[in-house]
């Protein structure tokens, strides 16, 4: 989609405005993930990166509303295509919902993180260091190896 079109369907403040809340949600949630890093406080979080969403469709909803009077209007010597009309007043909302998408994101990955370093799992384990033998184990070891070959054999 060009920007021209886009800007003439959403318009530009409120462009401006999702831009503006995106940031600030981005920027909070990722103080949320990587300096607060309480589950308690992300999960609170997730439903306020829901803003974009609720802009877009409120920005829909008069759309809507605004564009009865086209449908309606039997004097007009144009007319719309109602699945036009549609899908003109629902760009609002799918750049809306696109604006939510990357805060919400951090904030379900941060979630994510947080919740698999409380379980204490490791996605690769570690190798056990065992520690090096002194002589007298290793001799030690070879002894009884010998010895119990020469009972076995018997």
């Amino acid at each position: 989609m060009e920007i021209s079109l886009l800007l003439q369907l959403c318009g530009l403040p409120l462009l401006v405005t999702l831009l503006l809340v995106e940031m600030l949600l981005i920027g909070v949630a990722s103080w949320l993930v990587f300096s607060a890093r309480r589950d308690n406080l992300l999960q609170m979080f997730l439903p306020i990166t829901a803003i974009p969403i609720v802009v877009g469709l409120f920005n829909t909803t008069v759309g809507f509303l605004t564009s009865i009077s086209f449908q309606v209007d039997d004097r007009a010597s144009y007319s719309l295509d109602p699945s036009f009309l549609l899908q003109m007043n629902m760009v609002p909302l799918l750049v809306g919902c696109v604006a939510a998408l990357p805060a919400a994101t951090i904030v379900i990955i941060g979630r994510w993180h947080l919740a698999w370093q409380a379980s204490g799992l490791r996605l690769i384990p570690e190798k056990k260091v065992e520690p090096p033998e002194t002589e007298m184990k290793r001799v030690k070891r070879d002894a009884d190896d010998y010895i119990e070959k020469l009972v076995k054999t018997r």
